[in-house]
């Protein structure tokens, strides 16, 4: 059983909450979601209406909830954590998440700029552990569309 944390729980944070149960109500992962870490405590009561949610969100109060990353990832045992923050946030927080030996799912874009993602890269590396950016729109029809006609040559060359 892999054990997780999500950082950040605004709107994408409760999204990666709710998918939790609705894998798990499918039996289709072996995870267990452990604990919640918001800067903002009262996030944990508060419904987050987004374009990707109705605002209903289950209960938090199983999980143990911190206000700061760096407590979370000194006091649980993670084998991964789902980062759902700022962008600004991106690589400092998947880089000490790395660094304190825990896999990352960060969420779209990377990082703001291309030292930061490449000290998450590198990060990811000297300790052997997986980075995953969130970059869904790969499988949507326009995307995949896109890559079937490079694939076939069909608009011509790419410079």
């Amino acid at each position: 059983m892999l054990k997780f944390a999500i950082i950040g729980f605004g709107g994408l944070g409760k999204v990666h909450f709710n998918n939790y149960f609705t894998i798990n109500k499918e039996n289709r992962a072996n995870t267990q979601l452990v604990a919640l870490c918001d800067i903002r405590e009262e996030t944990f009561t508060k419904a987050a209406a987004t374009n990707i949610t109705d605002g209903k969100s289950a209960s938090t109060e199983s999980f143990r909830k911190y206000s700061d990353y760096k407590e979370l990832l000194a006091k649980e045992d993670l084998d991964f954590v789902v980062t759902a923050l700022p962008t600004c946030l991106h690589a400092q927080i998947a880089v000490d998440a790395l660094n304190a030996g825990v896999h990352v799912f960060s969420e779209k874009p990377m990082a703001l700029d291309l030292e930061s993602c490449q000290a998450m890269l590198d990060a990811a590396k000297n300790n052997g552990k997986k980075l995953m950016i969130g970059q869904c729109l790969r499988y949507e029809p326009g995307y995949t569309n896109l890559t079937e006609y490079y694939k076939n040559g069909e608009l011509g060359k790419l410079c």
